[in-house]
C-alpha cells in the first residue's frame, strides 16, 4: 500500500469538534448563513438605526440651529425695529420740542432786542408769575382758564390740588445770589428794573405759550410738560446770576429754593444736543418719567450770555407702550434699560421697577443676576438661563445718543424664550423618536423575514444537498455491505431503486447520482451475470476434444493440441458467451504459492473488472428497462445551470443580500417619507413663529410709521399756529405786513449750527403763501415764493425744521418749462382761469403760467380740508412730483383769515423726500430681503411709500413688478381688496396675514393699519404691508430639509457601500461555500465515473480523492467512496498476476474497511487474504497469526448461521409454510457455504505448518479436513486439499511424493466420477457433478506440473491439454492457469509457434485474461491447483 493510499482513510480519523471540517453540511450552512445573516442583519439594523439616529441627530442639530438662528434674527429684528422707534419717538421729541424750542427762543430774543431797541412789530406777551398760582387767583395776575387742571389735562396723573392754566406756561425767577425764587411782585419789579436782559428774557420767552399749547394738545400724549428755562449771566459775570424758569402747563413750583440751573436736565443738556434724564419719578404725576432737553447760548447785545434749555418731561409709560404693544413670538417680551448703569426702565409684566422706600430703580442685577453676568451694552445676542430655569435669547440694541459724545442712552432688550421657540423642534424629536421605532420595527420585520426565508431556504438547502449526499453514502456502505456476501445472498435492487429515485435531479449531485447509478447497476448485472452463469461453466473444448478423439477411434493420445485449438476457432469465428474466465482463485491456498482468492466471499468483486460484462444487462429485464429508461430520460436533460448547487447557493445569498436591500430601502424609503413629514409639520410650526415676528415686526414699525407721520404734522402744526398768531396780530403791532415776517438768515444762525451733523434722516420745506390781499398790496408775493436762498426762510421754519434741498432750483418768476397747476386746482376759478388761458389748456399759447403755490395741490387740498372745518388739521397728500422735480410726500395745514374763519390766509406745507422717508421705514430689513411700504387703506392700489416708488411709479402694480396681469390681478382681489375691506371696519385695528404671487413666486404679506386720527378731524388710516418671500419664511424649514436630504444622500451612499462590502463578502464566503461542496462531488464523481467505464486505475488509485473533507457529511460520503472503491479493489486478481505488495494494501484497506462497518463476513476474507499475501511472502507466523483470526471470525458466523438455520427449520417444521422452507433450505445452504468457507481457511492454515516443517500437526489437519469435506461432499475441497500437501513436495523437489499425492487426488476424483456415472440416488444427492469434474480439472492440472517438473516436453503439454479439454466443465481459475503452463510449455518446444499463436487467439476468444497486450504472459503468481 502506498503513501497516497494511506491518504485515503484520513478523512475517517475524528476532527475536534471546533474544528469546521468536522461538522455536518447542515451546522456549517446554519452556522455560516446564521453568522452571515446576524452580521449582516446586525449591520443593516447597526446601519438603519444608526443611520436614523444620525438623520435625526442632524436634523435635530440643523433645525436648533435654525430655529436659535430664526430667534436670534428674529429677537435682533425685533430689538432693531423697537429701538429705531423708541429712538424716533425721542428724536421727535427731541427736535420738534427740545431742540426747536431752544433755537426757537434764542431767535425770539434777538427778535426781542430788536424790538425793544427800535420799537418795531412785536407786542409785549403776557408772563404770568407762578408765585401767583394760587386758588382764586385771576386777571391779570393769573391766565383766564386758572383753576384745577387735573380734569382738563389729558394726562389722569395730574394731583387734584394742582391749579393751574393750560393756555400759558407759568414764569419762575429763581435769584442766585440768594439762593432762593422771587416770590412777590415789588421783588420780583425790582429785579426786572434792576437786571433789564433778565425782563428781556422773560418777555421774549413767552411766545412759546402758544407753541407748547399746540405741542401738548395734539403732540405726543407721553409729554407731560415742558419747560424753558434761561441762565442769564450778566456781561463781565463768570456765573449766571438769576434762572427764568417756564412750566407749561402753568403751575406753581412749591420749592423756593428750586434752582433750575442745577437740575440735571439743565445742567447736562448739550449745546446744539439733546440730554435724556431719567428715569425718575416726578414730583406732581409721580409717574417714572424721562426728562429730554437741549440748550442753545445767545449773547444778548449788552453782553450778557443767555443759556435756554428748552425740555419735556416724558413719560416712560409711552415709551412702554411701544415694547408691551407686540405680541411677542414664543412667549417672549422686550425690556428697556439705561445705558452703562442698566437700571430698569420697562420690564415684563408691568413690573414695578421703582422701589419707593429707597428711592431707587431696580438694576438688572436686582431683576435678573443671571442676565446682568453677560454684556448688554454691546449690540449682540446671548443666551442664558434665568434663576427658574428657563432659557432665554436675548438681544441687545443701544439706542439715542443723548449727547454730543453720541453716548446712548438705553439699550433695549428683547427676549425670546428658548424653550418654547424650540417646540418645533422638541415636536420634532418626538417625531424623531416615533419614526426610529417606526424604522426599526419595519427593520427588524424584514431582517427577521429575511433571516426566516433565508434559514428556511438553507435548511431546504443543507436538505437538498445532504439527503442525496446521504443516500449515495449509503448505497455504497450497502454495495460494501454486500461484497461480503455469497453471490446467492447479494441483491442490489434496492441500492439500484435509491439511486434511480435521485436521477430527476439535474445540478452536480445529480450527476454523481448517476454516476452511482451506473456503478450500482454494473455490479448488479455483474451479479445477474454470475447467476446466470454455472459456477463450473462448460468446457467450450470439450466438444471440440470429444469429436476429434472419436475421429480418431478413441485415441486421445493421437489428438493434439493444435489440432484442438484449430478445430475450435474454424468453428467458433465470433467470440462465444463470456465465462467469467478471470484469473481469481477461491479463497485457497494451492501448495507453496498460497494463492488467495474471493471465492468464498468476494468473488463477484473480483470478477468485476473484464470490459465485455458492462455490456449484459440484469436478467430482471422489467426492473432494468425502467431503471434503464428513467436514466436515459434523466440524462437526456443536460445540467441546468439554475438547477446546480452554485446557483442555488448563490440564489439563496441573493436572497439574502435582496432582504438586506429591501430592508435599507425601506429604511431610507420611511426616512424619505417621515423626513418630509418632520419638515413639513415642522416647517408649519416654524412658518407659524416666523409670521408671529412678522406680525411683530410690523406692529413696531406702524408705530415707527404713525409716529414719522403725526410728528410732520406736529411740526406743520406748530408754524401754523404760529403764522396764525402772527397774522390774527396775537404777536406783531398793528400795521403788521408779511414782509416783515422774514428775517436775512444771516441774523439768525448763519452758521447753521444748531443741526450741524445731527440733522434729521429726512429733509423737509416748508411754504408760506400769504393771501391774495397780502400779494396784491406789497407786492412781494414772488419775493416770498423766492426766498429759497435762505436757510431758515421765515419765523415759522425753526419748528419745521425747514431744509431747501435745491427744490427752488428754478426760479419761480421765470417762465416754467412745464404746467405747474395741478388738476386738484382745476376747481378753482382762479386756477381754472389761469389754465385756461396759459399753454397748460390751449397748447397754442406761447408759454405756461408762472408759479403760483395756490394752484398746487397741497394748497388746494389744505384750503378745502379747512373749508370743511378742518382748520389747523395736517392733510397728508399721495406722493407727487414737486415743482422743482423731486418725488415728495407733501403734508400741508392751512391757517384761516383772522377776519374770516373760512377764507385761507396762509398754507404750510412741508415735503418730504418718498425715497427718503420709505429708507426710514426700510432702515431695517425684513429676514434677507423683505421690505414695508405703504398704501392708502381706503384706496389700496396708492402707494404711499415703496421702495421701488418714483414720479413714474406710483401705483402698486408698477412697485411690486408683478409678472403678468393675472398676478396683478389676484394681487387686487385678494390683499388690497381685504386691507380696503378691513378699513371700512373696525378691523383697521386688526393686523392682516395673506399671501400673494408675484413673479412667479409666493410671497407673505403682513398688514398693519396705520390711523393717524390726532392730526385730521377725519382719520387717515394707511396700510402698512411688511412683505417677504415665502422661500424666505420656509428657510428654516427648507434648512431642515436640506439636512435631511444630506443625511438621505449619506444613508442611501452607506447603504451602497454597505451592500457592496457586504456583497463581495457574502460572495468570497459563498463561492469557498460552494467550492468546499461542489469541488469534493466533482471528485467523487470523477472518480466513481472512471470506475463505471472501466479504468482500473481509478479503482486502483484512491488517493484521487481528497485528502481533507471540508465537512462531516463530505467526510462520510469520501469515507464511503473510499470503502467502495477499497471493495472493487478487493479481489485476488493483483495476488494472482503477482503483485503481492498492491494486493496486501488493498486488501489491508479492505480489512479496515469492513471492521468499520462491522461486516463480519468481509473481516474474515480480508484476514484471510492477507494471510495468503504474508504466507506468500514467508512472513509465515504473520501469516499463521491472520489465518488463526480468520478461522475465528468463520467459526462464530458458523455458529450463529447454525443457529439460526436450527431456528428456521424448527419454524418451518412447525408452520409447514412454503416461505418458511423456502427460509430454513437457504439458512441450511449458508450454513453449508460457510462451512466450506472455514474447511478453506483450516486448510491454508495447514499450508503454513508444512511451510514451517510442522508436518505432524499439517498431517493431522488435512486429514481431518479431507474426511469432514469427504462428508460434507466437498469434493473440490478434498482435492484442493491435497494438492496443498502435492504442491508442498513438489516445491520440495520430493516429485515421487507428490505424484502419489496428486495421482491419489485424481483416482479419488475417478472414483467418485465413475459414481455419477453410476446415477445411484443417495450419491446424487451427496455429491455435484460439475463440481467432480471441476476437481477432476484441478487434480488433472496437478498430474501436469509434476509432468511439466520432469520437463516441459510433449508429455507435459499432453498433460495440460488433456486436463484444459477432456473435463465436460471448466474449474475457471484452474483453466486459466492451464492456458499459463500449456504457453509456457509450448514456448519451450521448438517448433510449437503456431500451437502457440492458436492457443494465445483460442484464450482471447475465451476471454481467458492470462496475456498481455503484447501476448506475453501475465503473471499468476504460480501454480496451485486451488485458485
Amino acid at each position: 500500500m502506498t503513501a497516497d493510499d494511506n491518504k485515503l482513510l484520513t478523512t475517517s480519523s475524528p476532527s475536534r469538534w471546533w474544528h469546521f471540517s468536522s461538522w455536518s453540511l447542515k451546522t456549517q450552512f446554519l452556522v455560516v448563513f446564521s453568522t452571515i445573516i446576524v452580521v449582516a442583519g446586525g449591520l443593516t439594523l447597526v446601519i438603519c438605526l444608526g443611520m436614523v439616529h444620525a438623520l435625526g441627530d442632524s436634523v435635530s442639530s440643523s433645525a436648533d440651529h435654525v430655529i436659535l438662528k430664526n430667534t436670534r434674527s428674529n429677537a435682533a429684528d425685533l430689538g432693531n425695529e423697537i429701538a429705531s422707534t423708541i429712538s424716533l419717538q425721542l428724536q421727535d421729541i427731541s427736535y420738534s420740542i427740545c431742540r426747536s424750542s431752544a433755537l426757537y427762543a434764542s431767535v425770539l430774543l434777538a427778535s426781542a432786542e430788536e424790538n425793544v431797541a427800535n420799537g418795531t412789530i412785536w407786542k409785549p406777551a403776557r408772563s404770568y408769575r407762578e408765585f401767583n398760582f394760587a386758588q382764586g387767583c385771576h386777571e391779570p395776575y393769573c391766565p383766564s382758564d386758572f383753576g384745577a387742571i387735573h380734569t382738563r389735562s389729558r394726562i389722569p396723573y395730574l394731583p387734584g390740588y394742582l391749579n393751574g392754566s393750560m393756555r400759558h406756561s407759568s414764569v419762575f425767577l429763581f435769584d442766585k445770589r440768594i439762593g432762593a425764587a422771587v416770590r412777590n411782585t415789588s421783588a420780583w419789579n425790582q429785579q426786572l428794573n434792576d437786571h433789564p436782559d433778565v425782563d428781556t428774557v422773560i418777555n421774549a420767552l413767552a411766545y412759546e405759550d402758544t407753541d407748547f399749547r399746540v405741542l401738548y394738545e395734539t403732540g405726543p400724549s407721553s409729554t407731560v410738560m415742558f419747560y424753558l428755562s434761561a441762565a442769564v449771566t450778566p456781561a463781565g459775570a463768570s456765573a449766571p446770576t438769576h434762572v427764568v424758569h417756564r412750566t407749561y402747563p402753568g403751575i406753581e413750583k412749591n420749592q423756593s429754593s428750586y434752582d433750575p440751573s442745577q437740575r440735571s436736565w439743565f445742567a447736562q443738556a448739550p449745546i446744539n444736543g439733546t440730554n435724556v434724564y431719567g428715569p425718575y419719578v416726578e414730583s406732581f404725576t409721580k409717574q417714572i418719567v424721562l426728562t429730554l432737553s437741549s440748550k442753545k447760548r445767545r449773547v444778548l447785545q449788552t453782553g450778557a450770555t443767555v443759556d435756554v434749555v428748552a425740555g419735556a418731561v416724558l413719560l416712560i409709560q409711552d415709551v412702554a407702550s411701544i415694547i408691551r404693544q407686540i405680541d411677542y413670538p414664543q412667549g417672549g417680551f422686550a425690556a428697556l434699560v439705561t445705558f452703562g448703569d442698566h437700571r430698569v426702565v420697562v420690564w415684563r409684566d408691568d413690573r414695578d421697577v421703582y422701589d419707593a422706600a429707597t428711592g431707587q430703580f431696580l438694576t438688572v442685577a436686582d431683576v435678573d443676576p443671571a442676565l446682568a453676568a453677560h454684556d448688554l451694552d454691546s449690540n449682540g445676542v446671548f443666551s442664558y438661563a434665568d434663576a427658574n430655569g428657563t432659557d432665554w435669547v436675548v438681544t441687545t440694541r443701544s439706542l439715542f445718543a443723548s449727547d454730543t459724545t453720541r453716548r446712548p442712552s438705553f439699550v433695549v432688550l428683547v427676549f425670546a424664550n428658548r424653550h418654547l421657540a424650540e417646540a418645533p423642534l422638541r415636536q420634532m424629536n418626538a417625531h424623531v423618536s416615533s419614526t426610529t421605532a417606526h424604522v426599526t420595527t419595519t427593520t427588524l420585520v424584514v431582517v427577521f423575514a429575511t433571516v426566516g426565508v433565508v434559514l428556511c431556504l438553507v435548511l431546504l438547502l443543507v436538505a437538498y444537498i445532504a439527503g442525496p449526499i446521504e443516500r449515495i453514502r449509503r448505497i455504497a456502505r450497502d454495495v460494501v455491505a454486500m461484497t461480503a456476501e455469497d453471490d446467492d445472498q447479494k441483491d442490489f435492487q434496492p441500492m439500484l431503486s435509491q439511486a434511480a429515485a435521485l436521477l430527476s435531479r439535474r445540478d452536480e449531485i445529480g450527476v454523481l447520482c448517476s454516476d452511482f447509478y451506473d456503478v450500482v447497476c454494473l455490479l448488479d448485472g455483474r451479479l445477474q451475470q454470475r447467476r446466470a452463469t454455472p459456477p463450473f461453466p462448460a468446457n467450450p473444448l470439450a466438444p471440440v476434444y470429444a469429436a476429434l478423439v472419436a475421429e480418431r477411434a478413441g485415441d486421445a493420445a493421437a489428438v493434439e493440441l493444435k489440432d484442438v485449438l484449430a478445430a475450435y476457432l474454424a468453428a467458433h469465428q465470433a467470440p462465444p458467451p463470456p465465462s467469467s474466465l478471470s484469473a481469481t482463485g477461491d479463497a485457497t491456498v494451492a501448495g507453496g504459492d498460497a494463492v488467495a482468492a474471493a471465492g468464498d466471499e468476494l468473488d463477484v468483486l473480483a470478477s468485476m473488472m473484464p470490459t465485455a460484462l458492462q455490456d449484459k444487462p440484469p436478467p430482471r429485464a422489467a426492473d432494468a428497462k425502467a431503471m434503464a429508461a428513467m436514466k436515459t430520460a434523466a440524462s437526456a436533460k443536460p445540467p441546468s445551470v439554475c438547477a446546480s448547487l452554485r446557483s442555488q447557493l448563490s440564489a439563496v445569498s441573493l436572497v439574502l443580500v435582496a432582504g438586506l436591500v429591501i430592508a435599507m430601502a425601506v429604511t431610507v424609503a420611511r426616512v424619505r417619507r417621515e423626513g418630509d413629514s418632520w419638515t413639513v409639520e415642522s416647517g408649519a410650526d416654524l412658518e407659524r413663529y416666523q409670521l408671529q415676528n412678522l406680525e411683530a415686526l410690523a406692529l413696531v414699525k406702524r408705530r415707527f410709521v404713525q409716529t414719522y407721520f403725526e410728528q410732520i404734522a406736529l411740526d406743520l402744526r406748530v408754524g401754523a399756529t404760529t403764522f396764525d398768531a402772527l397774522l390774527r396780530g396775537d404777536l406783531a403791532r398793528d400795521g403788521f405786513v408779511a414782509a416783515q415776517l422774514f428775517f436775512p438768515s444771516a441774523s439768525i444762525d448763519p452758521a447753521n449750527t444748531f443741526y450741524g451733523g445731527d440733522a434729521p434722516s429726512y429733509a423737509r420745506s416748508g411754504y408760506f403763501s400769504p393771501s391774495d390781499a397780502d400779494c396784491a398790496s406789497s407786492g412781494t408775493c414772488g419775493a416770498t415764493q423766492t426766498a429759497n436762498a435762505t436757510r431758515l426762510t421765515s419765523l415759522a421754519d425753526p419748528k419745521l425744521r425747514a431744509y431747501f434741498y435745491a427744490d427752488g432750483a428754478t426760479t419761480f418768476n421765470a417762465a416754467p418749462a412745464a404746467c405747474l397747476i395741478s388738476a386738484a386746482s382745476l376747481d378753482d376759478a382762479f386756477c381754472r382761469a389761469r389754465y385756461d388761458a396759459s399753454k397748460c389748456g390751449d397748447p397754442s399759447r406761447a408759454a405756461y403760467p408762472a408759479y403760483d403755490a395756490r394752484c398746487r395741490s397741497w394748497y388746494t387740498q389744505a384750503a378745502r380740508a379747512m373749508a370743511a372745518g378742518d382748520a389747523l388739521r395736517a392733510v397728508f397728500q399721495y406722493p407727487r412730483l414737486s415743482s422743482g422735480g423731486q418725488f415728495v410726500l407733501t403734508t400741508s395745514v392751512a391757517v384761516a383769515d383772522a377776519a374770516n374763519a373760512s377764507a385761507v390766509a396762509a398754507v404750510v406745507s412741508s415735503n418730504v423726500l418718498v425715497t427718503t422717508l420709505s429708507a426710514a421705514v426700510n432702515e431695517l430689513t425684513v429676514l434677507a430681503s423683505g421690505y414695508a411700504f405703504l398704501v392708502d387703506a381706503r384706496n389700496a392700489s396708492s402707494l404711499i411709500l415703496h421702495p421701488r416708488a418714483s414720479a413714474a411709479c406710483t401705483r402698486v402694480a408698477c412697485a411690486e413688478g408683478f409678472a403678468s396681469a393675472a398676478e396683478y390681478a389676484a394681487f387686487v382681489a385678494g390683499p388690497l381688496a381685504a386691507i380696503e375691506a378691513a378699513a371700512a371696519t373696525a378691523g383697521a385695528n386688526t393686523t392682516l396675514v395673506t399671501a400673494y404671487r408675484k413673479g412667479g413666486r409666493t410671497w407673505r404679506a403682513v398688514v398693519s393699519f396705520v390711523s393717524l386720527a390726532t392730526v385730521a378731524a377725519t382719520p387717515t388710516t394707511y396700510a402698512l404691508v411688511v412683505t417677504v418671500p415665502q422661500r424666505e419664511v420656509d428657510e428654516a424649514a427648507r434648512d431642515t430639509q436640506r439636512a435631511i436630504d444630506a443625511t438621505v444622500a449619506t444613508m442611501v451612499a452607506v447603504f451602497v457601500v454597505a451592500i457592496a462590502v457586504f456583497v463581495a463578502a457574502l460572495l468570497l464566503v459563498t463561492r469557498r461555500l460552494i467550492a468546499a461542496v461542489v469541488r469534493p462531488l466533482d471528485d467523487v464523481r470523477a472518480v466513481v465515473r472512471r470506475v463505471v467505464h472501466d479504468e482500473s486505475d481509478a479503482v486502483d488509485e484512491a488517493h484521487a480523492l481528497p485528502e481533507r473533507a471540508s465537512s462531516l457529511d463530505m467526510r462520510t460520503l469520501l469515507e464511503a467512496v473510499a470503502q467502495l472503491l477499497v471493495a472493487l479493489r478487493f479481489g485476488a486478481e493483483m495476488f494472482a498476476r503477482g503483485r503481492h505488495a498492491q494486493a496486501e494494501g488493498v486488501f489491508r484497506d479492505a480489512l479496515r474497511v469492513f471492521r468499520a462497518t462491522e461486516n463480519a463476513r468481509g473481516v474474515g476474507a480480508s484476514l484471510n487474504n492477507l494471510a495468503a499475501v504474508c504466507l506468500a511472502q514467508g512472513r509465515l507466523d504473520e501469516a499463521e497469526r491472520l489465518y488463526r483470526e480468520a478461522i475465528a471470525v468463520g467459526d462464530a458466523l458458523l455458529g450463529a448461521a447454525q443457529k439460526t438455520a436450527a431456528a428456521s427449520a424448527a419454524a418451518a417444521a412447525a408452520s409447514a409454510s412454503v416461505s418458511d422452507a423456502a427460509a430454513a433450505r437457504r439458512d441450511a445452504a449458508r450454513c453449508e457455504q460457510l462451512a466450506r468457507t472455514l474447511s478453506d481457511r483450516r486448510g491454508n492454515l495447514a499450508a503454513v505448518h508444512l511451510e514451517r516443517g510442522d508436518f505432524v500437526e499439517s498431517f493431522a489437519l488435512l486429514e481431518a479436513l479431507l474426511r469432514e469435506d469427504r462428508a460434507r461432499g466437498y469434493v473440490r475441497g478434498c482435492v484442493v486439499k491435497q494438492g496443498t500437501l502435492g504442491q508442498f513436495y513438489l516445491r520440495q523437489g520430493e516429485l515421487p511424493s507428490a505424484a502419489r499425492v496428486f495421482a491419489s487426488a485424481d483416482a479419488y476424483i475417478a472414483q467418485l466420477l465413475r459414481q455419477l456415472r453410476a446415477q445411484t440416488a443417495q450419491q446424487a444427492l451427496a455429491w455435484d457433478s460439475d463440481e467432480v469434474h471441476a476437481a477432476q480439472q484441478i487434480a488433472r492440472y496437478n498430474v501436469g506440473l509434476v509432468t511439466a517438473a520432469h520437463a516441459k516436453d510433449a508429455a507435459a503439454t499432453a498433460a495440460f491439454a488433456a486436463a484444459l479439454c477432456e473435463p465436460p466443465v471448466w474449474h475457471v481459475a484452474t483453466a486459466a492457469k492451464i492456458v499459463a503452463a500449456l504457453d509456457d510449455c509450448v514456448a519451450q518446444t521448438p517448433g510449437a509457434e503456431d500451437t502457440r499463436r492458436l492457443l494465445q487467439e483460442a484464450a482471447r476468444q475465451l476471454h481467458v485474461d492470462v496475456f498481455g497486450e503484447a501476448g506475453s504472459l501475465l503473471p499468476l503468481g504460480g501454480g496451485g491447483g486451488g485458485g
